[in-house]
């Protein structure tokens, strides 16, 4: 989970944003962004139980406030959550990525990829997304967006926290994981990211994702 890595290794000092670079070893110095502020969730960690249905209510979530916005990329709003249900069904792809591991040695990231799988199910804060056979985010992935494409547009509707079947234990998981519903923690994004939310959008382009075909491997 990105919250608890954040939460034992890093303060803000430590932490650059690297944003608009398909590989990050490549990033340029304008791609790169200090961080001014870390803000975990107050109710993190929640309970990560599984019961019968794969879902906690985990709260694996945190913000960080940069010292200078990030101006050059299109951003994907997010999904209000009273329009969720309405536009997300069993089986629809979401849009996952991340520049996670994606091999089995665990030595091949900070590569961007993406892939699309299908949504499961949620409850109240998270959600599952993938089948045994369908691309599935990986170790170092975890905080990384879930996109869902409504009438054209792009949606930011959640954010990577976990496997779905053993904590985030194994490496990639068997295809499933569980990601926190971020609408769900909308107003909780507004009073923790001191005007800096929402951010302003652009009106040309709604995609929010780099130009990138790649998709996310499974170890």
């Amino acid at each position: 989970p990105i919250t608890d890595v954040i939460d034992d290794r890093y303060d803000a000092m430590d932490m650059t944003v690297i944003a608009g670079a398909l590989d990050v070893r490549a990033a340029t110095e304008d791609q790169r962004f200090a961080v001014t502020k870390i803000v975990l969730h107050p109710k993190f960690p929640g309970s990560a139980a599984v019961g019968m249905d794969g879902l906690g209510n985990y709260n694996d979530i945190a913000i960080l406030i940069l010292q200078q916005p990030v101006t050059t990329l299109l951003l994907a709003p997010v999904l209000p959550f009273v329009q969720l249900d309405s536009n997300l069904s069993q089986g629809k792809l979401v849009t996952i990525s991340g520049y996670g591991f994606h091999d089995a040695a665990a030595t091949a990231n900070g590569q961007l990829y993406i892939a699309q799988t299908p949504y499961q199910r949620h409850n109240a804060t998270e959600f599952i997304a993938g089948t045994k056979d369908s691309p599935n985010t990986c170790k170092g992935d975890s905080g990384g967006p879930v996109y869902l494409s409504v009438e054209g547009t792009r949606y930011d509707i959640g954010v990577t926290s976990r496997n779905a079947w053993n904590g985030g234990s194994s490496l990639c998981g068997s295809g499933k994981g569980n990601y926190m519903i971020l609408p769900a923690y909308e107003s909780w994004l507004r009073d923790a990211a001191v005007g800096a939310y929402p951010p302003p959008r652009s009106s040309s382009d709604s995609s929010g994702l780099p130009n990138c075909a790649c998709k996310i491997e499974r170890a």
